[in-house]
C-alpha cells in the first residue's frame, strides 16, 4: 500500500486495512497444551511463555473471537496450577521452565516477584464473552489466596501495596519504579490493578452464587479505592503520583501511570470536572503526553523523557505502548473527550498499519515522535487491542466504563455504593 497511501486513508479505511492484517496474525499467539502447561494458552510476540497482564489485554482484544476462548480460560487455569498453597503465583508460566527455580530469575533476584493481579479480570472477560462463569467456582479459593498473598507480603499500614521491582510492575524501566530500592514504591498502577482485580473477583463470586466470597472481594475493593484516593492523590497538584514508602513522599515524575486511576471512573469520588482538567492539562497537551503517534509513556517535558531503543529492559520512558493507550482511550471517553478519543484511535491504528505494510510485523512499542518500531520487532499481543479503539471511542458514555473495565462493575456497583 505504501506510507503515502496510508496517510491519505480515512479512519474507517485505516481500520478495515488494519483488521485484515490482524485477523491474519491473531492465530499465531494460540498454543495447545504442552509440557508443564496442561491447558491451552496465549503467548505474546515471539515468547514461549504466557505472561500475567499480557494475557488480560489479549483476552480483551480476542473476546469476540470464539477460537481464542479456550486459550483465554486455559491461560488462567495454567497460572492457578502453577500457584503454590500460599497463593504465590509466577509472573509467567512456561511449558518447560519453572519461574521460581529458573536461573535467570534467581540470578536477578526476581524469584520473590508476584504475578500482577489480572487473573480474575481475565476470567471475567472470558465469562462475559461465553456467558459462563460457573467454571470459576472451584478457583474462588485460589483467587482469595492469591489476593491474600499480595496483602500479606506487600500492603503497608496505609493500605497501599509496593512493587518488588520495575520488571514485576511490567513497566521495565518505568522511572516511577525503575532504579528505586526494591519493595519501596507504592504504585498508582498497582493500586488500580488490585482494585479492579477485587471487583472482577466479586463479580465472578456473585455469578457463582458465592455470597461470602463476594462480600470479601467487594469490601476489599472499596477499602483499597479509599486508600488510593487518600494517599496517592495530591489535591494541590490535582494529580495522582506513586509514593516512596520509607518517607511517604510523592514520586513527582511525569509518567503515564498518573492517569491509570481514571480507569476506575465509576467509583472515583474525585469530581469529573477535576478529571477532565487533569486530562486537558496533561494528557492532551502536545508538549507533554499527546504525541503524533499516540500517548507517550513519559511526558516530553520531563527530564527523563527519551526514545532510546531497549529490549532488556524495554523502554517505558517515552515510547508509545498500545496497552497503555488502551487505558488512556477508555479514560478520554469516560471523561467526555470523544473527539480526542477518536483522534487517538486513528493515530494508533495508523501507526500499526504503517508498520505492517512496511515490515509485515508490529513492535512491542514505538518511538513517540517518529513512529519507528522499537522493542521486540515481531510482536503480536496486546497490539491486537487497536482493533477495538474506534469501537470504544464511539461508545455511549455510560457503557464505555463497562466495556473498558471488564470487571463486573454493573453487578458490583450497587453493593459498593
Amino acid at each position: 500500500m505504501g506510507i503515502i497511501a496510508i496517510d491519505s486513508l480515512s479512519p474507517q479505511e485505516v481500520e478495515v486495512a488494519l483488521k485484515a492484517h490482524l485477523d491474519e496474525k491473531r492465530a499465531t499467539i494460540l498454543r495447545e497444551p504442552q509440557g508443564r502447561l496442561a491447558h491451552p494458552y496465549l503467548v505474546p510476540g515471539s515468547y514461549d511463555q504466557a505472561w500475567d497482564w499480557d494475557t488480560y489485554f489479549i483476552s480483551v482484544a480476542l473476546a469476540g473471537w470464539a477460537p481464542a476462548h479456550r486459550h483465554i480460560r486455559g491461560t488462567v487455569e495454567n497460572f492457578y496450577a502453577n500457584m503454590d498453597e500460599q497463593g504465590r503465583a509466577p509472573r509467567w508460566v512456561h511449558p518447560g521452565k519453572d519461574f521460581w527455580t529458573d536461573p535467570g530469575m534467581i540470578g536477578e533476584n526476581f524469584s520473590n516477584d508476584l504475578a500482577k493481579p489480572f487473573f480474575a479480570q481475565t476470567a471475567y472477560t472470558y465469562s462475559q464473552a461465553t456467558g459462563d462463569a460457573s467454571w470459576f467456582k472451584p478457583y474462588l479459593e485460589k483467587q482469595r489466596a492469591f489476593l491474600d498473598r499480595w496483602r500479606k507480603e506487600r500492603m503497608g499500614t496505609n493500605g497501599l501495596h509496593v512493587w518488588a521491582n520495575a520488571l514485576e510492575s511490567g513497566g521495565d524501566n518505568h522511572p516511577d519504579v525503575f532504579g528505586w530500592p526494591h519493595f519501596s514504591i507504592e504504585g498508582v498502577d498497582l493500586a488500580v490493578f488490585l482494585i479492579r482485580e477485587h471487583l472482577a473477583s466479586a463479580a465472578l463470586a456473585k455469578a457463582c452464587g458465592e455470597f461470602s466470597y463476594f462480600m470479601q472481594f467487594a469490601s476489599a475493593a472499596r477499602f483499597l479505592l479509599h486508600q488510593m484516593e487518600s494517599f496517592l492523590f495530591d489535591p494541590e497538584a490535582e494529580g495522582f503520583f506513586n509514593r516512596y514508602r520509607p518517607t511517604g513522599q510523592f514520586v513527582r515524575i511525569e509518567s503515564s501511570v498518573r492517569f491509570y486511576p481514571l480507569w476506575l471512573a465509576p467509583f472515583l469520588t474525585i469530581p469529573v470536572e477535576v478529571r477532565r482538567k487533569i486530562l486537558k492539562r496533561d494528557l492532551l497537551n502536545p508538549n507533554k503526553f499527546w504525541g503524533p503517534h499516540g500517548i507517550r509513556s513519559v511526558s516530553m517535558s520531563d527530564p527523563l523523557f527519551n526514545n532510546f531503543h531497549g529490549t532488556s529492559p524495554s523502554n517505558c520512558q517515552g515510547p508509545v505502548w498500545i496497552n497503555e493507550n488502551y487505558i488512556h482511550l477508555c479514560n478520554l471517553v469516560s471523561c467526555g473527550y470523544s473527539d480526542e478519543a477518536l483522534e487517538l484511535a486513528f493515530r494508533v491504528q495508523k501507526l500499526l498499519l504503517k508498520d505492517l505494510e512496511t515490515r509485515g510485523a508490529m513492535a512491542e512499542c514505538y518511538h513517540s515522535e517518529t513512529g519507528e518500531p522499537l522493542a521486540v520487532k515481531g510482536f503480536v499481543g496486546w497490539n491486537l487491542l487497536a482493533l477495538k479503539f474506534r469501537e470504544i471511542a464511539l461508545a455511549d458514555h455510560p457503557n464505555v466504563h463497562f466495556h473498558c473495565l471488564r470487571a463486573g462493575i454493573g453487578t458490583v456497583a450497587v453493593e459498593m455504593h
